[in-house]
């Protein structure tokens, strides 16, 4: 008769490798990672498909991460399938992300394209640096249309599910 269950009393340190263990199962590790190179720790967050019709930066989604080091900067992503309706002949039309932190536009990224288009649709991302000291980094993306726009928005993109592909990502890392 196999053994199924060891005392944990039973086992050396270290005395289960890999070949024992099932790698697709996710496990709950408390302390400190090692082995990770320079990434100390991701915060991801997901978001819905969107549409507005404002010239002003209008709140998306939030996110925020607490570092386990004040000092340690983090890589701010944003991922959206984006796009701009418009009817215009005349005039140019766009979009633009910002990020703030608070109420302080800390970062801007955005499209700015030609007339004659009725609708165009973009893979939108952008990533920047936040070195900022401070142990908790909380920030809002936000969104605006620009020009002859009629409405910009993310509801193109679905995986098979037809889950959207919005996603924020947050990863401090130790230079």
């Amino acid at each position: 008769m196999a053994v199924t269950t060891i005392p944990s009393a039973g086992i050396t340190d270290d005395a289960v490798g890999n070949t024992k263990l099932d790698l697709t199962a996710n496990y709950a590790f408390t302390g400190t990672i090692t082995g990770a190179g320079n990434i100390k720790k991701i915060v991801t967050q997901a978001y819905s498909d969107f549409i507005t019709t404002s010239t002003s930066f209008t709140e998306i989604v939030t996110a925020s991460i607490t570092k386990t080091n004040s000092a340690n900067p983090v890589l701010v992503q944003i991922f959206s399938d984006d796009y701009v309706d418009t009817n215009s002949t005349s005039n140019w039309a766009g979009m633009a992300w910002g990020v703030y932190k608070g109420s302080t536009l800390t970062f801007t990224s955005g499209y700015k394209g030609g007339i004659n288009f009725d609708n165009l649709s973009f893979g939108g991302s952008c990533a920047w640096v936040d070195a900022t000291n401070e142990a908790t980094s909380s920030y809002s993306f936000r969104v605006k249309k620009s020009g002859a726009t009629d409405n910009v928005g993310s509801t193109r993109l679905h995986d098979a599910n037809g889950t959207a592909s919005n996603l924020v990502i947050l990863t401090e890392y130790e230079t």
